[in-house]
């Protein structure tokens, strides 16, 4: 520590990573508890499948655990992003632009924007209950990427060891 305060940008910087990882143990913590509750019914009811056990979510606790996964995951993505557009090259604003992409079309499907199979919205933790692919492939995946934009760390000088193909630039 040299004694002079972190820049402001440095400061904000680390707050919202710090918030990202409490959005994220929100998600972990959902998803534990879905995990939990299904393995649960799959071993009161022999005879279910897994699919089955988590189908038969219980209230209060399936809604709790889908709101944890939907909210935090958003929560989530929104700060990853953000971190990524202000403080990344343009390859990380690339990938978090992409994560946003994905993320919007679920959440236009969930709230009855983009029509879906026999879903007719706005319930988004319907949605995710009910199709649980759609929302790993469209809501979490997005998440981890955007997450993973942040939390990657950055390359302090280029891997390629390459000499200049022209002699002006040689700029070492």
């Amino acid at each position: 520590m040299t004694g002079r305060p972190a820049p402001e940008a440095g400061r904000s910087g680390q707050r919202a990573r710090i918030a990202l990882d409490l959005a994220l143990g929100v998600v972990l913590a959902g998803l534990a508890e879905l995990a939990i509750e299904t393995w649960i019914e799959y071993l009161s009811h022999p005879g279910l499948s897994i699919l089955e056990a988590y189908q038969r979510g219980r209230e209060p606790w399936t809604s709790i655990g889908l709101g944890a996964v939907v909210g935090g995951a958003t929560l989530a993505l929104l700060i990853a992003v953000s971190v990524a557009l202000v403080e990344g090259s343009w390859i990380r604003r690339l990938l978090a632009l992409a994560s946003v992409a994905l993320w919007a079309a679920w959440w236009f499907t969930a709230l009855g924007f983009i029509p879906y199979e026999a879903f007719d919205g706005p319930q988004p933790l319907t949605f995710a209950f009910g199709w649980p692919r759609e929302t790993a492939l469209a809501l979490l995946l997005p998440t981890v990427v955007a997450a993973l934009v942040v939390f990657t760390p950055r390359r302090e000088r280029p891997m390629s060891r390459m000499a200049p193909v022209h002699p002006e630039d040689d700029r070492a």
